[in-house]
């Protein structure tokens, strides 16, 4: 199985709730970060950087992104994750 977590980042690093979620999540299987919105592509090193991380999907943008458009990509990419 391959598990998508939404992770939280301050612009430049992971939070530690997502770190958490990580470690958690680890005995499902492989682990897939998605970044959004402003700064996610220079976090995307920290995310990497996690133990247990497989992937990391980056979709840079505005500072806040619309929920709307959030919830899109994350349903366009719904069909690639059990």
């Amino acid at each position: 199985m391959t598990v998508l977590i939404i992770a939280d980042h301050d612009g430049d690093t992971i939070t530690q709730p997502t770190r958490s979620t990580v470690t958690a999540m680890g005995p499902l299987g492989a682990i897939h970060l998605l970044l959004m919105g402003e700064g996610a592509a220079e976090a995307a090193a920290s995310a990497a950087a996690i133990p247990g991380v497989e992937a990391v999907l980056v979709a840079a943008g505005e500072p806040n992104p619309a929920v709307e458009a959030m919830a899109d990509l994350v349903v366009g990419m719904a069909g690639s994750y059990t």
